[in-house]
């Protein structure tokens, strides 16, 4: 799938890597953690899922400061340095209405930028995700998490590989796990996990007021179903859609009935004329 690699950057002058691709309305699709786009792209199931996209959409993913091709140096370790990201990615893509499907740790900052810019969300889609990353897991289960991912970021990456998708086998696993090393370093992965575990945007859910399409797995190891459940419950205009398995990443597994379930939520409603691709970019660098 090609793409064209570009950089919006931040009123703080940070570079913020993003790439679209496709045709159709616009779809930003927020990096689920600390993986790169390049990656998803290259891996032949992800790439499979975000061509299939593609086809209906332009489909715009970026990767968030510290990460990747963005600038590896970050000091912000907040939700609203995440938020900035896609609030950057959107400004400098210029796009006026678009979708916006937020995964795992950066489902907060979706559901933030719903919130605050009901305007120019079409439609919400949170995949995978949660609202309080205070409950993910207990604490002695994040102090061993984030220890292990300072002391030792080469095993730790495959046993986060192996919580996040579990039974894809020891070859894909261990290209998880080596293109989250290229991706960030240990110590940013650590401080990355520590701030979504303090990310709590509960009190925000009910001012969403846009449509909103919950997607879990049952069986997510990563983020508990019922994590999925509470937080369709607590959005005005959302429906919660309960899939089989038990891998995170939405691009493992059944990735089609992901596929069917996103098709029939974004086409409900959609507008004759729509936006078929995002206007000339501005404030590229």
């Amino acid at each position: 799938m090609e793409q064209q690699i570009r950089f919006c950057t931040t009123s703080e002058g940070v570079r913020i890597a993003c790439a679209s691709v496709g045709q159709g309305p616009p779809l930003i699709t927020t990096p689920s953690n600390w993986e790169s786009m390049t990656f998803v792209l290259q891996n032949t199931v992800g790439g499979r899922f975000y061509e299939a996209l593609a086809k209906r959409h332009t489909v715009i993913r970026y990767d968030r400061r510290g990460v990747g091709l963005s600038d590896r140096e970050r000091t912000d370790f907040t939700l609203q340095a995440d938020l900035e990201d896609l609030e950057t990615v959107a400004d400098g893509l210029a796009l006026r209405r678009f979708a916006l499907m937020g995964s795992f740790h950066l489902g907060p900052a979706s559901i933030v930028y719903a919130a605050r810019h009901a305007d120019r969300i079409s439609r919400l889609i949170l995949y995978g995700t949660y609202a309080c990353g205070r409950v993910l897991t207990r604490e002695d289960v994040k102090t061993s998490l984030t220890s292990m991912v300072r002391a030792h970021w080469g095993i730790a990456s495959r046993m986060l590989a192996t919580i996040a998708a579990p039974g894809v086998g020891d070859e894909m696993l261990e290209a998880i796990a080596s293109a989250a090393r290229e991706s960030a370093t240990g110590e940013m992965v650590a401080k990355l996990l520590e701030t979504a575990y303090a990310t709590d945007v509960v009190e925000l859910l009910p001012e969403v007021k846009v449509p909103a399409l919950v997607l879990h797995r049952r069986g997510d190891r990563a983020v508990p179903f019922r994590l999925g459940r509470e937080l369709s419950s607590a959005l005005p205009a959302a429906r919660l859609v309960a899939l089989e398995g038990s891998i995170n990443w939405p691009w493992f597994g059944d990735s089609d009935s992901v596929l069917r379930a996103i098709f029939d939520f974004l086409g409900e409603g959609q507008e004759v004329g729509a936006e078929a691709k995002p206007p000339a970019a501005a404030g590229l660098t």
